[in-house]
């Protein structure tokens, strides 16, 4: 329906208020896609958050136009 999306994980779009708490992702293959992507996304808490991959990405989140991002260990 949607083809091919931009994050392996998660993708959030046009949302408000989003919290993630304690979330571990886990990627067996390597992927080119990033795992988590917020777009026009006002308002993101991430709690806890623990991205596994076969290489690690130099960045797992990526935000476009997004605002009030909180990111806690």
């Amino acid at each position: 329906m949607f083809k091919e999306l931009p994050a392996w994980g998660f993708y959030v779009r046009h949302a408000k208020g989003i919290i993630f708490e304690n979330v571990r992702l886990i990627c067996e293959k390597k992927d080119y896609r990033t795992s988590l992507v917020f777009d026009d996304v006002q308002g993101v808490s991430c709690k806890g958050l623990n991205v596994v991959e076969p290489e690690k990405m130099k960045n797992p989140i990526y935000f476009r136009k997004s605002a009030g991002i909180v990111i806690e260990k």
